[in-house]
């Protein structure tokens, strides 16, 4: 926990290791997260095409996976304010997006960031390949 809080940490500001969860995997965080945030038919925001294993987590534990198509490749901020509802607790975002490996700009992230704001939507962070990136910001 406090090599992750360190390498992050350096990328995002301060990261404490108490904040920090170690898993077994993308699968038993993804579930372990779905399982902690949400109730029996509460949604979560997934972007369309995406890793399979994000859908079934929010379905195993009783959530309801509402698929948004991307944008040229990018789940849009638009997209999302217009797909969530009262029953929506989170969207799931990956950077680069898995599986075409496409990546949203600063800016389009930043409106993602307002929309998630302003409808009170957590915002799980998918950033397993964030090290395979090797073009511009």
């Amino acid at each position: 926990a406090e090599q992750s809080a360190r390498e992050w940490g350096a990328a995002a500001g301060s990261v404490s290791p108490d904040r920090v969860v170690v898993t077994n995997g993308g699968m038993e965080a993804c579930y372990a997260t779905m399982t902690a945030l949400l109730g029996p038919g509460d949604e979560v925001i997934v972007p369309t095409p995406n890793w399979p294993n994000v859908r079934w987590a929010v379905e195993l534990v009783g959530g309801v996976a509402v698929d948004v198509p991307l944008v040229d490749g990018v789940l849009t901020a638009e997209a999302i304010a217009s797909a969530a509802t009262s029953r929506t607790k989170a969207v799931v975002l990956s950077q680069p997006g898995n599986p075409l490996g496409t990546v949203a700009s600063r800016e389009e992230l930043a409106r993602v960031a307002q929309v998630a704001k302003e409808k009170d939507l957590l915002v799980l962070s998918d950033e397993t390949y964030s090290r395979l990136y090797y073009g511009g910001e």
